[in-house]
């Protein structure tokens, strides 16, 4: 395989939600060889017929996430059919364990037959990988690499708020809003009961229960639907201190954009392994009172935005490192 030009099918190649595809393959120096429409992977990259008939036009599979899982068999006859060929798999673990309960089994046995049959794992996060050696028992190739820095055009903390005409203590949870994010337990727990708070919900309401949060509180602002680039630089920006209420996560790109942007944050103890040396204050908690208290104590730790404004990705460390992972 020439190294320099590895013809690589990433699984997806694009997110309509963020930008980290085009963030990793930036770093890595390479670009994906073909284009595949997610709705076509059944038929395609997950279809042992069509490996088979187009095994010479590629060298690498490397599956990030939302590839589909309706097939169990197909798609586990699929990677070991990869393996048959000579291709080398790659797989991201941005998660080990489902997140919730709609299609658990399943999701769950395609990550196990990933473990066992990629050549390399990589994380982002220590604790996924110590997940992944426990569980799993998978004793090499697992490659840990920071996640990949956003591209965020930032602003101060004054001047967002002052964009945003929100002059309250405000608190804000972000990202696609799906159940085992926990929003709806930060809206419960928040203590609206007095003018000067607000929480801003911001995020992609799920299309099979746009209903799905219920608010009932004075000072929630919900801002649903995908948020352009700057709407989230400004209201992350604006920020006071941001909550990770994640029931089940072990990675995170908005742990990574906060990062980023300082930002105090509140966060599950389901999630507090991850936080590897935050230096900007953390408060965790577990029950519903436990987060309204944390809430109320994070007061206290908010301040000034503590902005990085170098990203890792341009680190010539860095892109050395990512980019010898599709060195074999």
């Amino acid at each position: 395989m020439d190294f320099a030009m590895p013809r690589i099918i990433s699984v997806p190649d694009s997110s309509r939600l963020n930008t980290y595809i085009s963030d990793w393959t930036y770093a890595t120096g390479t670009r994906p060889c073909m284009h595949i429409e997610r709705s076509e992977y059944k038929n395609t990259i997950l279809n042992h017929h069509w490996i088979r008939n187009n095994k010479h036009l590629f060298d690498i599979v490397h599956f990030h996430w939302k590839f589909d899982r309706d097939d169990l068999f197909s798609t586990i006859s699929a990677f070991y059919t990869l393996k048959k060929y000579g291709i080398k798999i790659l797989w991201t673990a941005h998660e080990v364990f489902p997140h919730d309960e709609s299609g658990f089994l399943t999701s769950l046995l395609t990550k196990w037959f990933l473990f066992k049959v990629a050549d390399r794992i990589i994380v982002h996060c220590h604790n996924t990988e110590e997940v992944l050696r426990r569980y799993f028992g998978r004793e090499k190739s697992i490659i840990y690499i920071e996640h990949p820095d956003y591209d965020i055009d930032f602003y101060t903390k004054s001047d967002a708020k002052s964009i945003l005409n929100e002059n309250r203590f405000m608190f804000l949870c972000f990202g696609n809003m799906k159940p085992y994010k926990g929003f709806q337990q930060a809206v419960n727990a928040f203590p609206g009961d007095s003018i000067d708070k607000s929480l801003w919900i911001v995020g992609e309401m799920p299309s099979s229960n746009p209903a799905s949060l219920s608010i009932n509180k004075n000072g929630v602002v919900l801002h649903t639907g995908p948020a352009t680039k700057r709407e989230l630089e400004l209201i992350v920006g604006a920020a006071d201190v941001c909550i990770l209420p994640y029931k089940w996560c072990t990675a995170s790109g908005a742990l990574t954009y906060l990062k980023q942007y300082g930002k105090p944050i509140i966060i599950s103890n389901a999630r507090c392994l991850q936080m590897e040396g935050y230096p900007y204050g953390i408060l965790r908690f577990g029950t519903t009172s436990d987060l309204r208290n944390a809430m109320i104590s994070s007061i206290n730790i908010a301040h000034e935005n503590n902005l990085t404004l170098e990203r890792n990705i341009n680190n010539p460390i860095y892109k050395a490192k990512a980019s010898s992972i599709y060195n074999f």
